[in-house]
């Protein structure tokens, strides 16, 4: 079964990751916000700041959006044929901007990496901003978190 996603929103982890959840990205916890990246050495993920709910005051999000749909699932079945048969391929992606204002403190931006897709839909971009706003703004909202493809469906 794939994963339920909504624009750059990727329920993983008891959470919803911004970006793609196997590389750079944000990660929405009942807890708080994790950035998880890879390992320069081993390439593992791991966690690499923790901010508790307490601490964030903002989430903003910047993305490329598109009126219409950009193939993610085409572009990820043309890499996977073409990668089969022994051509290189890699598939587009478009990178998400994460802004975590804090709490005395500067705000960090987190460049995260994209789900495949050369942009994401306009429709599906603002109600994924609708919803980081909600998870922000309402603790009841982040007890959501632990069913985090309830909050994408």
């Amino acid at each position: 079964m794939s994963p339920v996603h909504r624009a750059w929103l990727t329920a993983h982890d008891g959470g919803l990751a911004i970006g793609d959840p196997g590389r750079e990205h944000l990660l929405l916890l009942q807890s708080g916000m994790e950035h998880h990246g890879p390992d320069p050495v081993s390439g593992e993920l791991l966690c690499r700041a923790r901010w508790p709910w307490s601490d964030v005051v903002s989430l903003t999000v910047r993305a490329r959006v598109t009126e219409r749909s950009t193939g993610s699932r085409r572009a990820f079945w043309i890499s996977a044929v073409l990668e089969a048969i022994g051509f290189g391929y890699d598939v587009t992606t478009s990178a998400v901007t994460a802004t975590v204002a804090l709490h005395d403190l500067e705000p960090v931006q987190v460049l995260c990496d994209g789900l495949p897709g050369s942009a994401y839909r306009r429709d599906e971009h603002l109600e994924a901003l609708e919803l980081i706003g909600e998870l922000v703004e309402s603790p009841q909202r982040r007890g959501q978190l632990d069913r985090p493809e309830s909050l994408l469906t």
